[in-house]
């Protein structure tokens, strides 16, 4: 057995968020600015991460496709629609 060592539970959650809010921001910085599909234009939401199609979806309850649309007319033929290896062309 350990002795001597005392993990609280507080400690542990602690722990993990900070892991997880650290990947968060990683990720973030990565999609944003590495990331080969960067060159191309779109909303920086949908840049960084994939949740924003949730968003749009849940949240919003408008159409992907509609959105889309409204992206390829703004920003022209190819839209970074999320940051994940996905890049839409009219």
């Amino acid at each position: 057995m350990l002795t001597g060592i005392e993990i609280q539970l507080s400690e542990v959650v602690w722990t993990a968020l900070f892991v997880w809010f650290g990947f968060g921001v990683t990720s973030f910085l990565y999609n944003v600015l590495f990331h080969p599909l960067r060159a191309y234009p779109g909303p920086l939401a949908a840049r960084a991460t994939i949740w924003w199609k949730i968003y749009i979806e849940v949240i919003k309850k408008e159409s992907m496709s509609d959105v889309l649309f409204g992206l390829h007319k703004q920003f022209g033929m190819y839209v970074n629609s999320s940051g994940l290896l996905e890049l839409t062309k009219v």
